[in-house]
């Protein structure tokens, strides 16, 4: 599908191609993980408003746009030009003074004015190569070829004298700048809109701390490099000044250094320097990045600095050549391997000395049927991983939309996560079965450790009965280093192999080979947490279907209780969209507010609070920062449309309708009603659902599992019916009711006509306020379900509090109202603002 819009097209004099940097499948991913970015930034920029939200998908978009546009190449006799997307620039030859060709699959032209223009071969066909050189050298412009392939030196030929600095730092600059704008004004802006001394102290620490950021990562840009003949200095700011001798440095290294993103990477050449032993620190890495990057290549080269084509070692290209032209027996040493040969491979020393060394070192076995296999599995694991990513991000779309909990949307993943460790255990325990099936064991040592692009490889060399060869480990000690690994060359081991099967061994004894407990260990271990995973997802599942979602029913008369709300209401201007109270409290001294002051009296004993007020407790000047920290936090309430999406759920549904459907469902919760029903009969109260404890579970086999939930739903049921914790959704309503309308959530007039239908709903279905009371503690045994610490000390105080209530004949004052008939009493004291 994407084959021919790669190949070079001639079109007269033109050369046409386009550089394959995406290619089909990754463009596809690119797509993919693009509209999953969009879905995770739904999910956690929830709070703000639609604009906000299409602003950040038009940015995402036009980055991503940017990321997969490919460029166009058209070579011209006489010009080259480059398109990326509806950017075009020609760059004419005619302006070129030289080229430089690096070995890293770079070209880059400089015109008479010392800009530079950079061709990535990497991604072009190797055709365009021979077709771009063959026109610079039709022009008569002088290629350079610079890098760690390069062998040619021009001293002289240059001016070194000139500087390197990041080619796109005014770009970063002006970046920066919006950055710290973006973040730092709003939270300037906010600092004077909050009144907590506490959250202006938070958010004066943010701005600090962006701040400092963008400047550091700013001043990161700020690296420049000056070359004044032998001369380097390299100038950071707030850094003293790093200055060196062209001949003090020992040796460079060049390579692609790849940085991983979500879509595969990016590769950029950067340049090591190495003085002495050390690698020579600075602020930022050199790279190609950087004006006059060829430049300095060529300056390096001409002064005669070697390029090592390894990181962490000098082996330049030379040395590669020389070797390659060598024969076995004269690349070996004794400070990297275990022993030498002679001219007819004769061991000359170590353990198998005056043995013969085979030429080819190694058994040319038929390994394909064991790659295949195992490039099968390598696949799945592949899949796996990637199925788990992508399962991540739908689980937490559930999750966001409360579909499912927290835990089960981070357990499917998870297992199958843990699911794609257990698969790459079973290919480490199938590579030793296969290594260890008819295989030999071998006399051997250790012929060779090197550490190759920070990757520890080891070969053994194993008597083979004929001739000494080598064979590589399925698997080497990573605790180990590379002189540990030096000081058992020679040692005697053991080792089991199958050479003409299988391409690698494993230690061991005369006796047996080591290593399958390990495997075992590791395919048991996954297993295991495999199994755990998916039983605890099971029983999770369960208990969120027993207790908090399955075949949830609407209550009883919910509609009577829901309110109409007013579409003129604007939260961000509450007294002016709506009627207002003149003043603090106008509504106290109504039968409304009063009632439903006793109806919530019991946070008063709770909380040290005052009875006289709607949740125990009056309004102060701080209290509505408080309180939105409260609602965020508890009930994830942050806005108007979230304050009355809660009210109607808990009304429709609420606590009675997932108590209701798990009493259905659970036999603890029968047995224990049948219990109580058979020792109290009809006389069951309140101080004999004291005596409910877990000696009466375990008189009646009941589990104790979920103690406080089968204890909560029984008791309500047995004490008030089906429906008997309404009382304790209500009275929590009407606590934050009364938050949603100092918070400007709800106005005036329908905060009181919520608290008036709650309270119509109460003294219908309870014979007092004590029964409420006593509800709300059913209600939190039943929320809590499990017995901690935690949960014990919220029953005992509430226990306290209530018989508290009872001692100080709290009720005695406030029954005497319970049948007050409640009317419209607050309308006539609004007025408009």
């Amino acid at each position: 599908m994407f084959t021919k819009r790669y190949d070079i097209k001639n079109k007269g004099d033109a050369i046409v191609v386009s550089e394959c940097k995406i290619g089909g499948t990754i463009l596809l991913f690119d797509i993919l993980f693009s509209i999953f970015e969009l879905i995770f930034l739904y999910i956690i920029i929830s709070d703000w408003d639609e604009t906000c939200f299409y602003v950040a998908i038009f940015i995402l978009l036009v980055w991503r746009m940017l990321h997969i546009v490919e460029r166009r190449y058209i070579i011209r006799p006489d010009s080259i030009i480059i398109k990326h997307g509806i950017i075009r620039k020609r760059i004419p030859l005619d302006k070129v003074d030289f080229c430089f060709y690096s070995s890293r699959s770079y070209m880059t032209l400089v015109d008479d004015k010392g800009k530079e223009t950079t061709i990535d071969l990497i991604h072009l066909p190797d055709e365009v190569d021979d077709a771009v050189t063959a026109t610079l050298k039709n022009c008569n412009i002088k290629i350079r070829r610079v890098g760690a392939f390069e062998k040619d030196k021009e001293p002289g030929k240059h001016n070194y004298h000139f500087k390197m600095y990041q080619k796109g730092r005014v770009g970063a600059y002006i970046t920066f700048i919006v950055l710290t704008l973006l973040l730092d004004v709003p939270f300037g802006i906010w600092i004077f809109q909050e009144e907590s001394m506490r959250l202006r102290l938070f958010l004066l620490a943010c701005i600090l701390a962006y701040t400092a950021l963008w400047v550091f990562l700013a001043l990161k840009m700020t690296q420049t490099i000056y070359v004044d003949g032998e001369n380097i200095e390299i100038r950071s700011s707030f850094k003293k000044p790093v200055k060196l001798n062209v001949k003090d440095i020992s040796w460079v290294h060049n390579e692609l250094k790849h940085h991983s993103t979500n879509t595969g990477g990016y590769d950029v050449e950067e340049l090591e320097i190495h003085v002495g032993d050390e690698i020579l620190s600075l602020s930022g890495n050199i790279s190609r990045a950087y004006k006059s990057y060829d430049l300095f290549l060529a300056y390096l080269q001409d002064y005669d600095v070697p390029f090592s084509l390894e990181e962490g070692k000098l082996l330049t290209y030379e040395t590669v050549e020389e070797n390659s032209e060598k024969e076995i027996h004269e690349i070996l040493n004794k400070e990297e391997h275990a022993f030498t040969c002679n001219d007819d491979y004769v061991i000359e020393n170590g353990l198998f000395e005056g043995r013969i060394l085979d030429k080819e070192l190694a058994v040319d076995g038929e390994y394909d049927a064991y790659i295949k296999k195992h490039l099968r599995l390598a696949r799945i694991i592949r899949a796996l991983y990637f199925i788990s990513s992508i399962t991540l991000i739908i689980t937490m779309i559930a999750c966001r939309a409360d579909a499912i909990g927290f835990i089960p949307a981070l357990a499917i993943p998870g297992t199958i996560f843990v699911g794609m460790l257990l698969v790459s255990s079973l290919d480490d325990l199938i590579s030793f079965k296969d290594i260890t099936r008819n295989a030999t064991c071998y006399k051997a040592t250790i012929f060779m450790a090197d550490l190759l692009s920070k990757e520890q490889t080891v070969m053994y060399a194993y008597d083979s009965g004929d001739k000494i060869r080598v064979i590589e480990p399925l698997e080497i000690n990573k605790k180990m280093s590379q002189a540990d690994y030096e000081a058992l060359y020679n040692v005697p081991t053991y080792i089991w192999a199958n050479p003409a099967a299988v391409p690698n061994c494993v230690e061991g004894s005369e006796e047996k080979p080591f290593g399958k407990s390990k495997y075992v260990r590791k395919v048991f271990l996954y297993l295991l947490l495999e199994v755990v995973l998916i039983l605890g997802s099971i029983g999770l599942n369960n208990l969120v279907k027993g207790r908090q979602g399955l075949n949830l029913t609407e209550n009883d008369n919910y509609e009577a209780v829901l309110y109409d709300y007013e579409d003129s209401f604007d939260e961000n201007d509450p007294s002016g969209s709506s009627k207002v109270f003149p003043q603090d409290y106008t509504e106290i001294y109504t039968d409304t507010y009063k009632w439903a002051a006793d109806a919530t009296a019991l946070y008063a004993y709770l909380e040290y609070g005052d009875a006289k007020y709607i949740g125990g407790h009056p309004r102060t000047y701080d209290s509505k920062t408080e309180e939105k920290l409260f609602l965020e936090k508890a009930w994830k309430i942050t806005d108007r449309e979230s304050a009355k999406k809660k009210i109607d759920d808990v009304i429709t549904y609420g606590h009675q309708s997932k108590c209701r459907a798990y009493t259905e469902s659970s036999d603890e919760v029968e047995q224990l009603i049948s219990a109580i029903k058979a020792d109290y009969g009809d006389s069951f109260s309140f101080e004999d659902s004291m005596e409910i404890d877990e000696a009466y579970f375990e008189k009646n086999d009941i589990s104790i599992e979920y103690f406080y939930a089968v204890k909560g739903a029984a008791c309500a049921n047995v004490r008030f019916g089906e429906n008997g914790l309404a009382a304790y959704d209500y009275e929590r309503l009407l606590r934050v009711i009364n938050m949603f309308n100092d918070c400007g959530y709800l106005s005036d007039d329908e905060y009181m006509g919520l608290v008036h239908n709650l309270d119509v709903a109460l003294q219908k279905q309870y014979k007092s306020f004590a029964d409420i009371h006593e509800c709300y503690l059913y209600g939190e045994m039943f929320r809590l379900a499990q017995v901690d610490d935690n949960s014990n000390q919220t029953i005992e105080d509430i226990e306290t509090a209530l018989k508290t209530m009872g001692s100080e004949r709290l009720y005695s004052s406030i029954e005497r109202d319970y049948n007050t008939e409640l009317s419209v009493d607050w309308k006539d004291l609004l007025v408009s603002e």
